[in-house]
């Protein structure tokens, strides 16, 4: 019988107990990160606010921040750069890309890239659950899609540049036959949109329905026009039915950009 020397043995337990030993806990990160969504938001559209709040007090260099959510595709992060103390905070606007509607949006990280050229991943809070309202209301989006399209087409330039632009909203069905409401539109950064005609239903047996509306300018301030990143989010509400009205975004077409481009140029040159 070969018999093991004792000090193998203990090097053999000693082995065996660090390959068994938790793993050392990481260290908390230095910044604490929640959620939530200014009316701004709303106009601009595809983001939301990240308050990154400094929890160390070695000033955390921060360069951008992109969400990490299991319930909506990946986007560029956004680039922000500043430094943050203990209790230090700052807003960055976040973007977030097309919803997963198959999978929840949490527990939902942001990654902050760092001046140490290092990503911290931070848990993300979430105020009055913005990121699950925001995911629903992405996925209800995609399935009003399916039951009615909206299109906005502006007519001829007006002959004043303190004239509104007119313009037709077009509700068309593509399936279904309940009632269509459409409940509210609000314009983007830049423009006005308004409707004296808006609360309006298109009825049940009917295909489509145009709304009368207008366009006006909602700022000449340079700083504001060079800095909207999204000047063509315009904001939409409908109802199917009895349900409650559902978010979703009138497509504006690179060649209805333009009209509305030349008649922001015409109205601010006054």
């Amino acid at each position: 019988m070969t018999v093991m020397p004792r000090f193998a043995t203990g090097a053999l337990a000693l082995i065996l107990l660090v390959g068994c030993a938790p793993p050392s806990p990481q260290s908390p990160a230095p910044l604490s990160a929640s959620a939530y969504r200014s009316r701004d938001d709303d106009a601009v559209g595809g983001q939301f606010q990240v308050t990154l709040t400094g929890l160390s007090d070695i000033a955390v260099s921060v360069r951008s921040v992109m969400l990490d959510s299991p319930g909506f595709d990946t986007v560029d992060p956004t680039v922000r750069e500043v430094a943050l103390g203990r209790g230090t905070r700052i807003d960055v606007p976040t973007e977030f890309g097309a919803a997963r509607c198959d999978v929840a949006p949490e527990p939902a990280s942001v990654q902050v890239s760092t001046g140490s050229d290092t990503t911290v991943v931070v848990p993300l809070m979430s105020q009055n659950d913005t990121l699950n309202r925001i995911h629903a209301e992405e996925c209800a989006a995609k399935d009003l899609a399916d039951i009615v399209t909206v299109t906005m087409v502006p007519g001829p330039l007006p002959s004043g540049p303190a004239e509104p632009l007119p313009a037709v909203l077009t509700l068309d069905r593509r399936d279904g036959d309940e009632p269509l409401r459409l409940d509210e539109i609000r314009g983007s950064l830049l423009y006005a949109l308004n409707s004296e005609a808006v609360p309006v239903t298109l009825a049940s047996g009917n295909t489509s329905i145009d709304i009368p509306v207008t366009l006006t300018t909602a700022s000449c301030e340079p700083h504001v026009v060079a800095d909207a990143k999204k000047p063509f989010v315009f904001p939409a509400w409908i109802a199917v039915g009895d349900g409650v009205p559902v978010y979703t975004r009138i497509p504006v077409p690179v060649s209805v950009q333009r009209q509305l481009v030349e008649y922001q140029q015409r109205s601010c040159v006054r």
